[in-house]
């Protein structure tokens, strides 16, 4: 027999419980969206702050949430959407909702929106944001994070796991990481990627952005980088080969390896201050080792224990 989906309309602020998901997919317009994860929520909380335009539509069926705000009463997303641009309607309707939702750590995260702000604190699970012009804050995720925007900045605090951060003009910013894997694209946004320790493997590419990967202090590291006319400086040098702005150079077990290219942008690769730099109190690196990925390949040779392994000089 097949489970009926729980469905209901909310058209004002409100609090509402659902049953422990699996998932959660929000799609909004306008305005904020905070997801909030911790091992001791055992079901998910909604709190709807704020709400103009066309009522909050919820679905739960399955183990997966959806919460959707972009039809209007006919069930027309142009309506809505029209609206929100300013052709019909006043501003009170207007699609717009500020909302947090509490979740168990483990859930499954996806988040789209046009203009709204999206921040996602303590997720496990997959975290996939995509926006237009939102900002996106992540705080402390451990599993696989990709986000996707056109102009909104994308800011991610002691990530660990995996990272895919894609932008147009939006600035990309990941401080107190410690990746696996991180890929990150950009046209003209900057780049900032801080490493807390290794091993990792970043693939950086950008336009007119500036690029800059800060490494731990005490790591080796293997970098192929290149730049058709911006500043190329890899370890404190600048860094020429034949003429050409770029070069491959290496030092140490090469545990850091770094691929990056940009067109006009400059492209820095630098240590942190200090002599020493552990595992911390966060989730290590080693803890994914051996999984499959789709975001990109391991470093060839990398002992799979994690730092410290008997081949961790093997680099790319």
């Amino acid at each position: 027999m097949t489970e009926q989906p729980n469905t209901d309309r909310i058209e004002s602020p409100t609090t509402r419980d659902f049953e422990r998901p699996k998932s959660v997919t929000v799609t909004v317009v306008s305005g904020s969206v905070d997801v909030i994860a911790s091992p001791h929520t055992r079901q998910a909380t909604l709190v709807v702050h704020e709400l103009t335009g066309p009522p909050l539509a919820t679905s739960s069926t399955g183990g997966a949430l959806k919460l959707e705000q972009l039809k209007d009463a006919d069930g027309q997303v142009w309506g809505a959407l029209k609206s929100f641009l300013g052709g019909a309607g006043e501003s009170h309707n207007r699609p717009r909702v500020r909302l947090t939702l509490s979740v168990p750590d483990d859930t499954a995260v996806s988040v789209r929106t046009v203009s709204a702000d999206v921040l996602s604190g303590g997720s496990h699970g997959p975290v996939t944001v995509y926006t237009v012009s939102g900002d996106v804050t992540l705080d402390h995720p451990t599993g696989r994070i990709d986000v996707t925007t056109v102009s909104g900045d994308v800011d991610c605090a002691s990530p660990s796991g995996e990272l895919k951060a894609k932008t147009v003009s939006g600035d990309i910013t990941v401080r107190d990481a410690v990746l696996r894997s991180a890929r990150v694209n950009s046209v003209s946004g900057r780049t900032i990627l801080d490493l807390r320790h290794g091993p990792s493997l970043v693939t950086a590419n950008s336009v007119s952005g500036e690029v800059s990967v800060r490494m731990p202090a005490d790591s080796g590291y293997d970098a192929s980088v290149a730049s058709t006319s911006g500043h190329v400086v890899v370890d404190g040098e600048p860094l020429l080969e034949d003429g050409k702005r770029g070069g491959h150079r290496y030092a140490g077990d090469r545990s850091v390896a770094v691929k990056a290219r940009t067109v006009t942008g400059d492209l820095v690769v630098l240590r942190r201050a200090g002599n020493h730099t552990g595992p911390g109190t966060g989730p290590v690196i080693g803890d994914t080792w051996g999984a499959p990925s789709d975001i990109q390949d391991d470093v060839p040779g990398q002992d799979r224990r994690g730092p410290g392994g008997p081949d961790a000089g093997t680099g790319i």
